[in-house]
């Protein structure tokens, strides 16, 4: 297998026993348990008026479970974002040649 390939797996094995997956794992079973937030994020879903989304947000950000879950999502984002951006700077090259 190349290198960069078995690094890559590597990396994915390590994130996945991070306390970043666990701690979304944990949340968001405790989240789809809870039948007031599941409600608030249906409600939230179906909306279309930015005004009304914004409060469903703050009242989600109300409940400890929802904001760690959201926390720790954003962590794993930014670090994808990270990878993403890294990877760009390699691959962005506009002198490919057309074959």
């Amino acid at each position: 297998m190349n290198k960069v390939m078995e690094k890559t797996y590597l990396l994915i094995d390590e994130l996945e026993k991070s306390d970043i997956i666990k701690n979304i794992t944990i949340y968001k079973e405790k989240i789809i348990n809870n039948q007031e937030i599941q409600e608030l994020i249906n409600k939230g879903n179906k909306e279309t008026n930015d005004y009304i989304i914004s409060g469903i947000r703050k009242k989600l950000y109300k409940y400890n479970d929802y904001k760690n879950y959201m926390d720790n999502y954003n962590k794993l984002m930014y670090i994808v974002m990270d990878i993403n951006s890294r990877l760009n700077k390699i691959t962005n090259n506009k002198n490919c040649y057309k074959i």
